[in-house]
């Protein structure tokens, strides 16, 4: 069937898909809508493949042709039922291709060349004449994405899908409107990459996945025909933009702080600080203190917050040019005696690091001219005035800062004396340094200033000084000022000490029994200190104990143990300190277990030694968990500690040691193991069977006969069948189960009673009314005593209890058997029964007839007998079977005169006994 192919205007009509269906086996061509295209000798031609599944000749397939320059079409041409077409009647010139398939909605329509629409689609070339082929186009199924919104307001939620170019820009590819309900499913989309944004008005925007924005959305990769399903988003699931607030100075030194307010809190809150737009290496705190190099920029910060299950919010803070910082001052002081020839040093104090000084001193006549160093040497100019020094420092990034120190003096000409003062003490955090001013004129006053590397501790000002936490870490120094009648007359710095060390307080760990190991644990000192250790018994020195831990051994059973730790760091004091005593060393041992791991076993804890007068307390446990009330030193198994491991822990208490908790080893897991059972009858030829009972599952079970305590020689199957070689032995098994983890368990059966010969007897005799049949009991073990039942036909004969049994017509057509039972102490009872006979024949005597002569003839009546026996004759002649003579007549010959005549009728039938009866003799033929 040939469809339709159309070279109209692209605003198609379904119509024209109808057309198409409806033509047979025809080419069709349409009326030119523009005459330029149909008027020429060219042709194009290929083929259109569809999706798998999709049949070309039901789909409605068409193929628009446009000129290149004006999006039009006007030709028509035929396609096949396989999708072959052919466009004729084109003027040279350069045209684009659509095709499409008008019954087939879920085909998209495509463009020459794998284009999606006119503007992209490739272009076909003709001149004049020419049959253009191989123009093939392949058309793609659509593919869908589907989901459901949740958190949709009473207005619904838009979803709408990006997809990416070969570019990578982003352009809209579908759209849906979703009611409050949440679901939605977008179609038609085409291969590609994509991307889904969810829009309500309410919330802000959301991305697939939880994403803020488009370029950061997780992208959807679709091949041709592809259903995605499960894309469930919440759209009121992001976080609001944050309200920020900033704090704080921004000039160089200064600290500048951002706080943002959420409407929900987020789960993590991060922080970026901005340069003209750059990130701030390193900045990503709420605070931020500009640097030098940072002066003059423009300073901003960034605040994110995310949430688990929400998408991201953040915002910017502008905060404007950084400026010139303060600097702070420090508190500048002056050393030295005011005696003419003396030299004064200035104390500048705490100032910025990298803040470079400049000094003037002065008088109050004003500046000293050239006095600009940090010393000045006192002449006779300064006599009777204070000296004071002004100290300015200059710092990139800050303004400069001037500080004064306050006035020494007056100058005088006299002599004064000042000692230096010296520091004595250990230098550690809590203990007491002590200031010694030494030798000063009589007279004068001193006072006390103790800093902390140049620092002036506020309040420190008596001659003992505790250091605190807050000097950890500096030098300490004593300034002793001394006055007379008020005037500062010389200021004298002691030098520094050592840095203020942390020293902790070192403690013990661990257990004080021999063979446990104690370990020294310093506390907290100055990072960086390195540590020595010496470890004492009852307070001597543990010769070699110089490690951090200390394994105890019997020579300190009995005493108590310190450790002395010594802390050393360059530019700090040595210092040591000594733990507290332990208890007295116990002597203790690893407890151990005793006995199977198995249910219905005890267990006994053995507690080894310990110090004399240890008294103990037990606690078993299983995998781990204390078994309840099991607190005595044995224990038995039960159900409930199945493929578990058992340890018991071990407590000993004695008065003046710490009292040990000692945990033996674990056992193997315990196990479930039954005593095995033995089935069947203790009879040389019988089978006997072992029911091993209910053990661990996994278990591998071993089996091992045995007669009289003996292990039997290959018989290591669940089974085993008696031979002589048993008799008058008694039978065990004994099962061993093995599995990995658990103990190898062996249970043992109980025993049999002694294994007996017991053979199966056999009746004997005739089987027909008024025969009396007896039995044959075989070999039985030596003393046995039998009794006797017969049966007919599987039942008993009431009376039938004798070794012989005399047939009656009750038995006549029935089989007989007999249970012969055998009795013999510290044997088993065993019965055997024997094969059945054949059925119970009724029969009668046969009785001769006729004369007793010569030429007589004689016959034999058989009587009765059972119905349907068939029987066959032998006659005799005195005794002596006459040849050929098996008739039930017989005529007598001259070879036959004085002899007795007799006849042995034979019975027969299936299923019975064959049985042979004489009949009455004859008198003597005459």
């Amino acid at each position: 069937m040939n469809a339709f192919v159309t070279t109209r205007r692209r605003a198609w009509v379904v119509m024209s898909a109808v057309i198409a269906l409806v033509m047979s086996a025809i080419a069709f061509s349409a009326q030119p809508a523009h005459g330029a295209i149909g008027t020429g000798t060219s042709s194009i031609s290929g083929r259109i493949t569809l999706p798998a599944g999709v049949d070309p000749a039901t789909a409605g397939l068409s193929v628009g042709v446009f000129e290149a320059s004006v999006d039009n079409s006007s030709m028509g041409g035929s396609i096949t039922p396989q999708g072959d077409f052919v466009v004729s009647g084109l003027a040279a010139g350069t045209y684009k291709l659509e095709f499409r398939a008008w019954n087939a909605p879920s085909v998209l329509p495509g463009w020459y060349g794998g284009a999606v629409d006119f503007a992209s689609a490739k272009t076909v070339t003709v001149t004049a004449g020419q049959r253009a082929t191989g123009i093939d186009a392949t058309l793609v199924a659509e593919s869908t994405i589907a989901g459901t919104l949740t958190g949709v307001p009473a207005g619904g939620a838009n979803v709408i899908a990006h997809r990416a170019d070969a570019a990578g820009a982003w352009s809209q590819a579908a759209y849906t409107h979703v009611d409050a309900d949440g679901a939605f499913r977008l179609a038609g989309l085409r291969p590609g990459t994509y991307a889904l944004q969810f829009n309500t008005g309410v919330f802000r925007d959301v991305y697939w996945k939880l994403k803020a924005d488009l370029d950061s959305a997780t992208r959807i990769e679709l091949v041709s025909g592809q259903a995605v399903t499960g894309v469930d988003v919440n759209v009121s699931a992001s976080l609001s933009t944050p309200a920020l607030s900033v704090s704080g100075s921004r000039q160089v030194g200064s600290v500048v702080q951002v706080a943002a307010t959420w409407q929900t809190q987020p789960d993590a809150v991060s922080y970026q600080w901005f340069a003209n737009g750059t990130a701030i290496a390193g900045a990503t705190a709420s605070t931020y203190t500009p640097t030098a190099d940072r002066l003059g920029t423009q300073l901003s910060v960034r605040v994110t917050g995310t949430k688990a299950g929400y998408v991201p919010a953040a915002d910017t803070a502008e905060l404007g040019t950084v400026s010139k910082g303060l600097i702070a001052p420090g508190a500048p002081t002056v050393t030295g005696t005011t005696v003419t020839g003396s030299t004064l040093t200035a104390v500048p104090g705490v100032w910025p690091t990298g803040t470079v000084l400049t000094y003037q001193w002065y008088t109050g006549n004003g500046d000293i001219a050239g006095a600009t160093g940090k010393t000045f040497t006192l002449t006779a100019a300064q006599q009777g005035r204070l000296l004071y020094v002004l100290v300015t420092g200059a710092l990139p990034g800050y303004e400069p800062a001037s500080a004064r120190s306050t006035g020494i003096g007056p100058s005088q000409a006299d002599g004064f004396t000042a000692a230096t003062p010296t520091i004595s003490g250990t230098v550690a955090v809590g203990s007491t340094l002590t200031a010694t001013p030494g030798t000063w004129t009589a007279g004068t006053a001193l006072t006390y200033q103790w800093s902390a590397s140049g620092t002036a501790i506020s309040g420190a000002t008596a001659s003992t000084f505790k250091p605190t936490s807050a000097q950890a870490g500096k030098t300490m120094s004593v300034t002793v000022t001394g006055k007379v009648g008020g005037n500062t007359r010389a200021v004298r710095p002691s030098s520094e000490t050592a840095k203020v060390a942390t020293a902790g307080t070192p403690a013990i760990t661990g257990t004080a029994a021999v063979g446990s190991t104690l370990t020294a644990t310093p506390g907290t000192w100055t990072m960086g200190t390195a540590f020595s250790y010496q470890w004492s018994a009852s307070g001597t020195a543990i010769s070699g104990a110089t490690a951090s831990t200390f394994a105890l051994t019997s020579a300190q059973a009995g005493k108590t143990i310190t450790v002395a730790v010594k802390g050393t760091l360059s530019g700090y004091p040595t210092i040591t300190k000594t733990t507290a005593a332990t208890t007295k060393v116990s002597t203790t041992a690893v407890p151990t277990i005793s006995g199977t791991t198995t249910v219905g076993s005890t267990l006994t804890a053995k507690t080894g030694t310990w110090t004399t007068g240890t008294a103990f307390s037990y606690q078993w446990s299983a995998s781990g968990a204390a078994i309840s009330g099991a607190t005595a030193s044995t224990f038995a198994l039960t159900s409930a500690q199945v493929g578990k491991q058992i340890t018991v822990t071990v407590t000993g208490t004695l008065s003046g040691y710490t009292t040990v908790s000692k945990a033996s080893v674990a056992t193997a897991k315990v196990a479930a193991a039954a005593t095995p059972i033995v089935s069947g009858t203790a009879t040389v030829g019988s089978t006997l069977t072992a029911t091993p009972g209910t053990w661990t599952t996994g278990t591998a079970l071993a089996y091992q006969w045995n007669a009289a305590g003996t292990a039997i020689s290959g018989a290591t199957a669940s089974t085993f069948t008696l031979t002589n070689a048993q008799v008058g032995k008694q039978i065990t098994v004994t099962v061993t189960g093995t599995l990995a983890g658990y103990p190898t368990v062996s249970k043992s059966s109980a025993t049999t009673l002694k294994v007996a010969i017991a053979t199966t007897p056999e009746p004997s005799g005739r089987f027909f009314v008024g025969s009396t049949v007896s039995v044959q009991t075989g070999t039985w073990t030596t003393g046995t005593a039998f009794s006797y039942q017969w049966y007919a036909s599987g039942a008993a004969i009431s009376g039938a209890t004798k070794s012989t049994f005399t047939l009656t017509a009750a038995q006549a057509g029935k089989p007989i058997t007999v249970a012969l039972t055998g009795t013999l102490s510290g044997h088993p009872t065993v019965t055997k029964t024997s094969a059945a006979t054949p059925k119970v024949t009724t029969t009668t005597q046969p009785v001769l007839s006729g004369t007793a002569k010569v030429g007589s003839t004689l016959t034999v009546n058989p009587g009765t007998w059972t119905t349907g026996m068939t029987f066959t004759y032998t006659w005799y002649a005195s005794g002596t079977e006459i040849s050929g003579a098996t008739a039930p007549t017989f005529t007598l010959t001259s070879a036959q005169k004085g002899k007795n005549i007799a006849v042995l009728v034979t019975g027969q039938l299936s299923g019975y006994a064959t049985i042979a009866l004489g009949s009455n003799s004859t008198l003597a033929v005459g």
